[in-house]
């Protein structure tokens, strides 16, 4: 099981391993929350922090799908920006394995920079013209990135390698209420045992 990203317009298409996903999506938010200013940029790193998270296999997209905006020239070049801080390993000593994905980087980047994006109306990731929730800003103490709506990746057992270490938990604690369901309040990480 794996996902198409794909560029439909000029014939363009990247697949990628679940797994392979998942280390596509660490590395640019390692790459890209140090950079990211604007709501769009601060949307766009959010994306690949939470995605492969919960849908395995269908997280794919067309780069069309992506809520471009008037500014979408400046947007397409912090996108290539993300592209080349991660082909140059830009916070990959925070991680706990070495990833192999520099042939999903590099036809990715040729893909986007082949693409020409234009303003995209009424798309299914939403609106990147508004700020995410505070607390899908927070970074990571470790590895600082942003932690998005599940928690830093880098934390999730379900996503990292099966030969990266397992040391590492992270304990939520929700609230129920009237309005909204299984809102995370609180996040503690704690170290394991290593034996």
């Amino acid at each position: 099981m794996g996902n198409h990203f794909s560029a439909d317009a000029i014939g363009l298409d990247v697949y990628m391993t679940s797994g392979g996903t998942d280390v596509f999506c660490e590395v640019i938010a390692l790459a890209g929350t140090p950079v990211a200013e604007t709501l769009w940029q601060q949307n766009l790193v959010l994306h690949f922090c939470d995605l492969e998270r919960f849908r395995s296999g269908i997280s794919g997209f067309d780069l069309a799908e992506l809520p471009w905006t008037q500014t979408h020239r400046q947007e397409k070049d912090f996108f290539l920006d993300l592209l080349d801080r991660a082909n140059h390993r830009i916070g990959w000593e925070k991680l706990h394995y070495t990833p192999t994905i520099d042939h999903n980087l590099g036809a990715f980047t040729q893909m986007l920079i082949a693409f020409h994006p234009s303003p995209t109306i009424d798309s299914d990731l939403g609106d990147w013209t508004i700020a995410p929730r505070p607390y899908f800003l927070d970074k990571c103490l470790r590895h600082t990135i942003f932690r998005g709506e599940f928690g830093c990746r880098l934390y999730d057992t379900w996503t990292q390698p099966s030969n990266a270490p397992f040391v590492w938990e992270v304990i939520s604690t929700y609230s129920v209420d009237g309005t909204r369901n299984s809102e995370v309040v609180d996040r503690q990480v704690r170290q394991m045992p290593e034996d």
